[in-house]
C-alpha cells in the first residue's frame, strides 16, 4: 500500500477567502436534501419471468428455485468475465514503469487499431471468457461538456460482440493513477469550477489533499515521486452541484443509448471511487466537503465523521443506481469503492474503512462486486455475517446479486482465482470477473512486448471446468441436507492430510433438482502457492445420500484439468453410497450428480474418466 504519511489535515481555514466565498451554499444544501432524503429509496433492477425476458435484451429472471439469474437475448447467460486494464488497452507504448520503479507516463489515449482489438478479444474468447469488463472513462462518451458521442464505445463493444463477448462497462469518473495519459488530467470536469487566487488555481470540482488542489498538483506529484505516488489520483467532488448534475446527465445518456442493446449486460458505476483513501486518509479538504459535513452533522450530532463518509457514499451511489434504472429498469448495476479496503482489513459494520465504505454500499446497487486480492480471505466471512446472515442462499435469491467483478487472476499463480471463484459459486453467484487480461502476460505494460505467463493456462483450464458444468452452475442455489431436492454430499474422511486448514464441501441444487458440490479450501487459498503442504495430494471420502431410488451419474471436474465420471446405484429411499477423490490445497473439484434412471440400470458403478 502506498500513501502520504507526511500529509497533514490543515483544513479549509487557511484557504484564501476568495475560495471559500466561491462555494455555492444553496446548491450544496439542495444536494444534501436530495441525497439524505427519506424518500431516496433504492430502485432494484426489475426481475422478470422467463417469458417476459424473451422480449428484453438483457435482464434478470426469477428461476423456479428462486434464483435471480441472467437472461441475454432471451436465453440463459452466465458471465465469465475478464477486465481490461488501463495499461493493456488504453495507454500508448511509452506508458510503463521501468526496472528502477520510475513511471513513464503516456501522452494520450492510445489510438488502438481494429487489428489490436481483434487480437485481444479473440484471445479472451479463446481462453474461455464470454464477457469483457471494459474500462471506460467519462470522457469516452462526453469528450466535451454537454457533447455526447458514443462512436468509440459503439465500435469497441461491437468488436467484442463479433468475437463472442458481451460487455460490462467499468466506468471511471476519476483519473486512475500511475501510467494514465496526461490528457486525462485535462478532463473538462476538473475545471467546472476553478478559482484563481494570487496565481494559484483551485479546482473546486475535484477532491483536495494538503498538496493537491488541481490536476497539475496531482501530475507533479506523480511525475516527481514515481512509484511512491501510486495512490495519487484526480478525484471529482461528486457532491459539488455542477459535478453532481453532470454525472447525472452523463449516466442518463449512457443508459439511454444502451437501453435496447444486448451487447451491454451491466454497469459498474465508478471504479474505486468514493473518497481518495491514499490522500489525507480520505479526508477531503475541499470546502464543499466541509459544507456537506456541517449540514449532515446538524442532523446527526452524535455520529462520527466516518459515519458521514459512509452515509455519503452509500446514498450517492444509490442515487446513481436510480439514475440508471429510471432509464433502463433491467440491466443491473454494481460498484466498488477505492481499495475494497474494508473487507481486506477484516473491518465489518459498524466499523468503517478509511474511505468511508460499509457493506451497505452493496445494497445501494444491484450486485456485489468487490476486490479479491491478497488479504481477501476475510471478504466472504464478512459478507456472510452481514448480508447473508444465516441463509447463504440469500445471495442467489435477492438483491444484491453476487457477481464479483475483480478477482485476482494472477496472485498465488492462479490459486486465488480458483478459490474465490469456488466460494462465489458455492453461494450461488451469478457470474465472476477476473482482473485483468494484461496481467496474464509478461511485460504487459509495454504493449508490444507480450508473452503468455503460465497463469494464463491455469485460468483457461479453470474456465473450461466452469463451461463444462455450466448447466448446473447457472441455476444452482445452496441447500442444506434437510432442504436438498434429492441428493446431498458431505465429507466423510480426509486421509494423508495434516494441516491447519480443512477442505469445505458446499452443496447446491439446480432448478431441475440436480446437485452441484464445490470442494475447496475456503479463504484466500494458500498464502504461498509453492508451499509443499499446499501442493500435497489429499484423499477425501465423499458420502452421497439420495432421497430417491435410482442410478446417478457423478462427474468430478478438477481445476487442474482431471475429470472423473462414474455411476452410483441407490437401492433404497434415503440410501447412501461413498466414493473417493483426490485434490490438493491449490485445486477445486466441482462435483455434479444427476439422476439418469429410476430403479433399473447396471448393478455395479461404471468407473471411468475422460
Amino acid at each position: 500500500m502506498c500513501g502520504y504519511a507526511e500529509y497533514k489535515n490543515v483544513g479549509t481555514k487557511e484557504l484564501p477567502g476568495e475560495v471559500l466565498d466561491a462555494v455555492d451554499s444553496e446548491g450544496i444544501a439542495k444536494i444534501y436534501r436530495t441525497l439524505f432524503s427519506a424518500k431516496l429509496e433504492k430502485l432494484d433492477a426489475e426481475v422478470l419471468t422467463k417469458e417476459e425476458a424473451t422480449n428484453i435484451p438483457v435482464g434478470l429472471v426469477r428461476l423456479g428455485n428462486g434464483k435471480a439469474a441472467y437472461y441475454v437475448e432471451g436465453a440463459p447467460y452466465y458471465p465469465l468475465a475478464v477486465e481490461t486494464g488501463w495499461w493493456d488497452t488504453r495507454v500508448d507504448n511509452n506508458g510503463y514503469r521501468d526496472n528502477e520503479g520510475k513511471n513513464h507516463v503516456g501522452d494520450d489515449f492510445k489510438q488502438i487499431q481494429d487489428e489490436e482489438w481483434q487480437t485481444w478479444f479473440a484471445d479472451m474468447r479463446n481462453m474461455g471468457f464470454n464477457t469483457v469488463q471494459l474500462m471506460i472513462y467519462w470522457q469516452d462518451w462526453e469528450p466535451e461538456e454537454g457533447i455526447y458521442d458514443f462512436t468509440f464505445l459503439d465500435h469497441v463493444t461491437g468488436m467484442a460482440k463479433k468475437n463472442g463477448l458481451n460487455t460490462e462497462f467499468i466506468i471511471f469518473f476519476h483519473s486512475q493513477t500511475d501510467n494514465i495519459p496526461k490528457v486525462m488530467d485535462g478532463f473538462w470536469g476538473y475545471a467546472l469550477d476553478n478559482v484563481t487566487v494570487n496565481g494559484k488555481v483551485y479546482s473546486l470540482s475535484m477532491q483536495w489533499g494538503t498538496d493537491i488542489k488541481n490536476p497539475e498538483d496531482v501530475r507533479s506529484i506523480r511525475d516527481d515521486r514515481g512509484e511512491g505516488a501510486c495512490g495519487v489520483e484526480n478525484f471529482l467532488e461528486y457532491w459539488h452541484p455542477l459535478v453532481f448534475a453532470k454525472i447525472t446527465n452523463a449516466l442518463t445518456e449512457l443508459a439511454k443509448h444502451y437501453k435496447d442493446s444486448s451487447n451491454i449486460i451491466a454497469y459498474q458505476i465508478g471504479n474505486e471511487e468514493g473518497f481518495n483513501y491514499y490522500v489525507d486518509n480520505g479526508d477531503d479538504q475541499n470546502p464543499y466537503y466541509s459544507e456537506l459535513f456541517e449540514l449532515w452533522r446538524k442532523d446527526h450530532p452524535r455520529e462520527s465523521q466516518d459515519q458521514f463518509r459512509a452515509d455519503t457514499i452509500n446514498h450517492l451511489w444509490k442515487y446513481f443506481n436510480n439514475v440508471i434504472h429510471q432509464v433502463d429498469p433491467y440491466k443491473p448495476t454494481t460498484t466498488n469503492t477505492q481499495s475494497g479496503n474494508m473487507e481486506k482489513n477484516n473491518i465489518i459494520y459498524p466499523n468503517f474503512a478509511p474511505d468511508g465504505m460499509t457493506m451497505d454500499i452493496y445494497r445501494s446497487v444491484d450486485m456485489i462486486g468487490s476486490m479479491f486480492y491478497g488479504n481477501a480471505g476475510s471478504l466472504y466471512p464478512n459478507l456472510d455475517a452481514i448480508y447473508a446472515s444465516e441463509d447463504i442462499a440469500a445471495y442467489a435469491k435477492g438483491f444484491p446479486v453476487l457477481f464479483p467483478t475483480e478477482i485476482s487472476a494472477t496472485m498465488d499463480e492462479g490459486s486465488v482465482a480458483k478459490m474465490i471463484t469456488a466460494q462465489t459459486l458455492a453461494r450461488g453467484g451469478q457470474g465472476i470477473g477476473l482482473y485483468c487480461y494484461g496481467e496474464m502476460y509478461s511485460d504487459f505494460e509495454r504493449n508490444n512486448l507480450r508473452n503468455p505467463l503460465p497463469v494464463r493456462s491455469t485460468v483457461k483450464t479453470l474456465l473450461k471446468v466452469l463451461q463444462d458444468n455450466m448447466d448446473v452452475i447457472y441455476s444452482s442455489i445452496p441447500v442444506t441436507k434437510e432442504g436438498t431436492h434429492n441428493v446431498y454430499l458431505r465429507i466423510g474422511e480426509i486421509s494423508n492430510y495434516e494441516s491447519r486448514k480443512n477442505p469445505t464441501l458446499n452443496v447446491l441444487n439446480t432448478e431441475e433438482g440436480n446437485t452441484l458440490g464445490v470442494l475447496h479450501f475456503a479463504g484466500n487459498a494458500n498464502e504461498d502457492s509453492k508451499n509443499a503442504e499446499a501442493a500435497a495430494n489429499r484423499r477425501i471420502l465423499i458420502e452421497l445420500s439420495a432421497k430417491e431410488v435410482g442410478i446417478y451419474r457423478v462427474e468430478m471436474h478438477r481445476t487442474d484439468g482431471i475429470v472423473t465420471a462414474f455411476t452410483i446405484k441407490i437401492d433404497t429411499e434415503n440410501g447412501e453410497e461413498r466414493f473417493e477423490t483426490e485434490t490438493t490445497g491449490l485445486d477445486v473439484t466441482y462435483i455434479t450428480v444427476k439422476k439418469v434412471t429410476g430403479t433399473s440400470g447396471s448393478e455395479n458403478p461404471a468407473i471411468g474418466s475422460h
